[in-house]
């Protein structure tokens, strides 16, 4: 009700319990200091408690009428002409419920007996004035939590609008991904078609078992790490048919870093790049070295060479600018990818570097 739950009443009844404390307390010191009595008057501390406690029969009232009756509605003037009788009115029903219970228990104590609406007019006007201004306490208690309610409502809707539109982007990049790979492999195995058919048939085979991984890992955003080297390796297959001994690969990953979850396809760009740009460009053999390494919260992966390197400013291609965009908008400014050269210009080490205490695949990965 009004978007509180039992939760949200719970604490409601717990304030006004705290409230009528704190009314009680009033009372008593009062007496104390202001009247100077030496004994306590008990019934009045306990009626100062009974008030603040009974609001919460004024609240479902007041609640329900301000729900109906919103000033952006109605306007300013009209509204108050509404929620003026409607705050006096919860006033005195207040108030009545008050002596209606006080008549009970004196009636329970066989007390000198007054009618509910006898005992009513007993009560000081101060008690009327107090009614009334707790009414619209009341009043402003529900602009304020449906305020809230709404500035909650709008904040996660932006959230799920945010995560959406998150979701689309890498959907789109990786639909720019896969035919910018594929497009390459294609046209390595065309050009090998007249020269080696053999060899074009057995990377044509390996090519139908990397889409078949590729298509096994479906939409996910994320992957194991596991995954990730398993399409690689299917990729390498494909690379290592076409260069035959030219291409050597070496893995460095640590086991424990298998489980970790990571982007799909974060590593396919930076293994294409070191074959295409380190291996290809060279006559001798040479090698393409894999590796993970997790330490703490951050997960560190790499792809080097032993190619050529570059000398001076390297420009990014297309697959390396949409892997930057994918890092940055998973991660911000901690997912991070650097290419470094050695002084001697012999290969091109291209590092990763994610955190891993965020949400991956509908999960937190946890280190065991």
């Amino acid at each position: 009700m009004f978007g509180l739950g039992r939760r949200g009443w719970l604490w409601v009844f717990v304030i006004l319990l705290l409230l009528g404390a704190y009314s009680a307390a009033q009372s008593a010191i009062a007496q104390l200091v202001l009247m100077r009595r030496e004994q306590l008057y008990w019934p009045a501390i306990g009626y100062n408690f009974l008030l603040s406690v009974l609001l919460i029969v004024l609240i479902p009232l007041i609640w329900t009428a301000a729900d109906r009756i919103r000033p952006q509605r109605y306007g300013w003037l009209r509204w108050l002409t509404f929620q003026i009788p409607i705050t006096l009115g919860s006033a005195l029903l207040h108030v009545l419920l008050f002596s209606l219970i006080v008549w009970l228990v004196r009636w329970a104590a066989d007390s000198e007996l007054r009618s509910p609406l006898a005992l009513m007019l007993t009560i000081e006007p101060t008690v009327y004035l107090s009614s009334w201004f707790n009414a619209w306490m009341v009043l402003g208690a529900f602009y304020g939590v449906d305020a809230y309610r709404r500035w909650r409502e709008e904040q996660l809707r932006t959230e799920r609008l945010n995560a959406q539109l998150k979701e689309a982007r890498l959907q789109a990049l990786k639909m720019q991904l896969h035919p910018h790979f594929l497009f390459n492999t294609l046209q390595t195995i065309a050009a090998l078609i007249s020269r080696d058919p053999k060899r074009a048939e057995q990377m044509l085979a390996r090519l139908g078992e990397l889409l078949r991984t590729a298509l096994e890992m479906g939409n996910r955003s994320y992957i194991t790490l596991n995954e990730e080297l398993t399409f690689i390796e299917r990729y390498l297959d494909i690379q290592q048919a076409r260069l035959g001994e030219r291409l050597r690969v070496r893995w460095e990953v640590e086991p424990s870093a298998r489980d970790v979850p990571v982007p799909a396809f974060v590593l396919q760009p930076l293994v294409e790049n070191a074959i295409k740009h380190g291996i290809a460009m060279q006559v001798e053999p040479g090698c393409v070295a894999v590796g993970a390494r997790l330490s703490g919260k951050t997960l560190t992966l790499w792809v080097q060479d032993d190619g050529p390197g570059f000398n001076g400013q390297l420009r990014e291609g297309y697959g390396l600018r949409t892997l930057r965009e994918r890092l940055a908008t998973l991660y911000g400014p901690e997912g991070k990818l650097e290419l470094l050269s050695s002084p001697q210009s012999q290969g091109v080490r291209a590092v990763i570097t994610l955190p891993i205490d965020v949400k991956a695949g509908g999960g937190m990965y946890e280190q065991a």
